[in-house]
């Protein structure tokens, strides 16, 4: 059985920008994660282990690996996510991505384990670790303001696959205390609400339109 992360299931239903739908579904034996069957099998002293940890967080490593290889393969069925006009192009897409890769997910990856994961099994959010990282965050934050005063979007002035790597976080933090330092940044709160309102990210969000419920009915 194929697993998809979160990531994953967003490219999934983007690719299909013309109408929002892909036209050709994938395979019936790919299925979403469930983390919270996954996770509250475990004791709670696994929970707090660095090397669930380290396994959890090597998931948006693999899941970007595989939504480049399917916006590379198959761009021409949807929305071109990956913009390789010219050398240029490709060379500010890429940067993007080890930013969003390299300095955003990191604090924002913190921020959601500390305020959405802990919480549903019961764990204790640290308020030290949550300073810490949303004051990491604004250094980021900071930097996309800017850059979002020149382009529509991270990496040009079309949505990307660079746009769509932030969704996850963005979408969990959106619930939280932390999406007063996206409010907080008019071009950034712009860019947040036009991402979070695509109909395909609304449908991969929403598990009764979602692709892989589609295929589980049929």
């Amino acid at each position: 059985m194929a697993i998809l992360s979160q990531q994953t299931q967003g490219v999934s239903s983007l690719f299909s920008m013309r109408k929002d739908s892909l036209t050709n579904p994938l395979p019936s034996n790919c299925k979403p994660v469930n983390t919270k069957v996954n996770i509250s099998s475990l004791s709670t002293h696994l929970v707090k282990s660095p090397f669930l940890k380290i396994e959890m967080l090597s998931c948006p490593v693999k899941s970007r690996a595989i939504t480049q290889y399917i916006a590379y393969v198959h761009g021409p069925r949807g929305t071109e996510l990956l913009n390789l006009q010219s050398h240029e192009t490709m060379a500010i897409l890429t940067m993007w991505m080890e930013i969003e890769a390299h300095h955003f997910d990191p604090p924002a990856s913190k921020l959601t384990w500390e305020q959405v994961i802990k919480p549903l099994y019961g764990l204790e959010t640290d308020h030290t670790v949550v300073k810490e990282n949303e004051a990491n965050l604004e250094k980021v934050l900071n930097v996309y303001e800017k850059r979002l005063q020149e382009s529509r979007f991270l990496a040009c002035n079309s949505f990307t696959l660079v746009d769509l790597h932030h969704l996850p976080n963005i979408q969990y933090l959106l619930g939280t205390p932390t999406k007063r330092l996206f409010k907080n940044r008019p071009k950034v709160h712009k860019w947040v609400d036009e991402i979070t309102s695509r109909e395909a990210w609304k449908m991969a969000c929403d598990q009764e339109k979602s692709w892989f419920n589609k295929q589980r009915r049929n």
